[in-house]
């Protein structure tokens, strides 16, 4: 096999499989992206929901307040958050707890509620077990938007080949 060499001595060979290589690794990257991402939140997140579960200890909490946090301007996105206290031994805590706008509609301060705290942490709690897989919706809606980007990405890479395939065909059929 022989190596072809442009004008300036460098070889279109290597050139045509760097620039594979370029392509590939841009096509790759929203599917990298997604498995990272997903690997990040299951690792983080979900981390902490699996240790509360597993060795969170129970008790009752006094919801004190409650309050919706706006974000963004065009469109808002709202997140939705509870000041609760509840006892650890003989210290009385208190702190806030994100919840779902469905719990958050359904108590009102003085409620009592159940709260889960990890018992070496309690600043790690829950009082809303449908975070959890709040927290999952979210993260598996980025996944979903990345992998859509990398299926876009490939349409329109083989879309570009083909118009690139086509002009080529074209062009040498001019040669006469």
């Amino acid at each position: 096999m022989t190596d072809t060499t442009d004008h300036g001595g460098g070889s279109l060979l290597r050139n045509s499989h760097l620039q594979a290589l370029l392509r590939t690794l841009v096509l790759a990257l929203p599917f990298a992206a997604a498995f990272l991402y997903g690997l990040w939140t299951y690792h983080g997140s979900d981390k902490i929901y699996r240790g509360l579960e597993a060795h969170g200890v129970e008790t009752q909490a006094t919801i004190i307040s409650k309050r919706i946090i706006r974000s963004g301007t065009d469109r808002p996105r709202y997140a939705y958050e509870m000041t609760v206290s509840f006892t650890v031994g003989d210290k009385m805590r208190r702190g806030n707890v994100s919840v779902t706008s469905g719990f958050y509609d359904r108590h009102n301060p003085p409620d009592r509620v159940t709260i889960r705290y990890m018992p070496h942490d309690p600043q790690t709690r829950q009082i809303d077990p449908a975070m959890r897989g709040n927290a999952m919706r979210e993260a598996l809606t980025v996944i979903a938007i990345l992998l859509f980007i990398g299926v876009v990405n490939i349409g329109m890479a083989r879309g570009a080949r083909r118009t690139d395939g086509a002009r080529g065909r074209s062009n040498t059929s001019d040669d006469f």
